[in-house]
């Protein structure tokens, strides 16, 4: 057999075993009413406190209430369009929180997500990263401050810097509840979360349930 026909079949088993992962990676799928969707379809979201810590130091972001829009796509696909966090404060009590941009003091908002349905050992869970296999992925810049000033924080808080990047990937566990689905951010985080705030790696904790209004929002 010649080296160019070897080189051709070798390529086409590295295709083939990335097309059998592909498959894999997609063998979960959102359903609505019982059936997979065929289309983009809006769901919203809401939930009780999350918190943002990074182990080993004191610095924590809590916030009381997250509500969101997004959509569920075909092969177990989504998107978190617009998730806001509300009433959100720090463990300084003359230290506020919000995210850079438009957001108020106490607001922290994040947007354009990508999710995808995994398997999660006997279970499923949905992954939150702006790219498959990047552990890099921005998800909000935090600012801090002791003083409001329209949409901007001043006054630099002892314990915290101006700003941070909240960056990597984090996933929830997926469990059905009535004509919705929880997604369940637990403690201690699921395997190959990245996520990182500070520079260093950070754990994101929390409950938010997902629906389609009028409709049963599911997953196989």
């Amino acid at each position: 057999m010649s080296r160019i026909r070897l080189i051709m079949l070798s390529m086409l088993a590295v295709f083939a075993v990335g097309a059998v992962a592909s498959a894999s990676a997609s063998a979960h799928e959102w359903l609505v009413d019982g059936s997979g969707v065929t289309a983009s379809t809006a769901v919203t979201s809401s939930g009780s406190e999350f918190k943002l810590t990074v182990p080993g130091t004191t610095k924590k972001v809590k916030c009381s209430t997250v509500s969101d829009t997004g959509n569920v796509n075909t092969g177990g696909k989504g998107e978190a369009t617009n998730v806001s966090f509300k009433t959100c404060t720090t463990n300084e009590t003359v230290c506020k929180v919000k995210s850079v941009g438009s957001a108020p003091s106490g607001e922290v908002v994040v947007v354009n997500v990508p999710t995808l349905l995994v398997t999660n050992g006997t279970g499923v869970k949905d992954e939150f990263k702006g790219s498959h296999g990047l552990s890099n992925t921005q998800f909000v810049t935090l600012e801090f401050g002791e003083k409001v000033n329209g949409t901007k924080l001043e006054k630099k808080c002892s314990n915290y810097p101006e700003t941070t990047e909240v960056v990597g990937n984090v996933s929830s566990n997926v469990t059905q509840e009535g004509t919705k689905v929880k997604l369940s951010f637990p403690e201690p985080e699921l395997s190959g979360n990245t996520l990182e705030a500070f520079g260093l790696p950070a754990t994101l904790v929390g409950n938010d349930t997902e629906e389609v209004s009028g409709h049963t929002l599911s997953f196989n």
